[in-house]
């Protein structure tokens, strides 16, 4: 093969784009040149200015090349950021932070059992696993490594999608991992049929339960079983001395809350307050 028709080689130079999703555009793009170690040291300055907790590191080549690479940086806390986006430059990045190349910086470790993100999706929805997955969020663990305020400005995050990373990041139990899961477009489905066949009492003691019966590859009939068996559970007596001081202390949700889960006894002498909200009792 003669000089001229070798293969230019790949030349180049690498830039960042702020915040992370501030990729697609070419304008406002910092060009940081062409060595590695030596753009990510220049890179990690903006993350410590605090403006910014995110950005794409960027790959620009020549134009024999006919799309660039990118790897995201979270900032994660003081010191520490996640890459995400897969490939090759994201390894190359990797291995920099991780030995030692980026001075005062470091990549944040793997958990040893991370949670895969497709075991949320029922959890998440459709449209925000979708967008988080476009990010290049892998798990769960990832997701909820990244501060509240940087995901929240990212192009398409909205108040809904952040409401569903808060119920993963607060959950009202533990997180219940499914061994044989059914396909994911019937998990919704089948979540909503345990969640209108549970009481409101079942619901308020074992919600953290629908999320996963809904996942796990059980009839329709099978999850009907358990739902009719969790709502025939009697409910424990309502200790009067929490109502008094529930009601005393004017918390009326906290009062109905309560009493939604536990038989109503009323006080020596008072009234009942609040009713039971299992359907079908007695």
């Amino acid at each position: 093969m003669d000089e001229e028709s070798q293969p230019a080689e790949k030349e180049v130079e690498y830039e960042i784009a702020l915040p992370a999703d501030a990729y697609w555009t070419r304008d406002g793009r910092i060009p940081l040149g062409p060595d590695l170690t030596e753009a990510l040291n220049r890179a990690v300055k903006y993350l410590e200015q605090g403006e910014f907790g995110s950005l794409s590191f960027v790959a620009a080549f020549n134009d024999h090349w006919p799309r660039d690479e990118r790897t995201l940086l979270y900032r994660v806390r003081d010191g520490v950021v996640l890459t995400l986006n897969g490939g090759d430059l994201q390894d190359r990045v990797r291995a920099a932070l991780d030995g030692g190349d980026v001075e005062g910086w470091s990549h944040l470790p793997a958990p040893e059992s991370p949670v895969p993100l497709a075991e949320v999706q029922s959890r998440l929805g459709v449209r925000v696993y979708n967008l988080l997955a476009r990010q290049g969020f892998r798990t769960l663990d990832e997701v909820l490594a990244v501060p509240e305020e940087t995901l929240s400005r990212e192009r398409g995050v909205g108040r809904h999608c952040m409401e569903k990373l808060r119920q993963l990041r607060e959950p009202e139990g533990p997180l219940i991992r499914v061994a044989h899961a059914r396909p994911v477009r019937q998990q919704e489905e089948h979540a909503e049929l345990v969640r209108r066949r549970m009481s409101p009492a079942s619901l308020q003691r074992y919600g953290v339960l629908v999320e996963p019966l809904g996942q796990c590859d059980l009839a329709a009939s099978a999850l009907g079983v358990i739902a009719d068996s969790l709502n025939a559970e009697p409910l424990p007596p309502a200790d009067p001395a929490v109502v008094r001081l529930l009601r005393d202390a004017a918390e009326p949700d906290l009062l109905d809350a309560y009493l939604r889960t536990h038989e109503n006894v009323p006080e020596a002498g008072a009234p009942a307050s609040g009713t039971r909200a299992r359907t079908g009792a007695r």
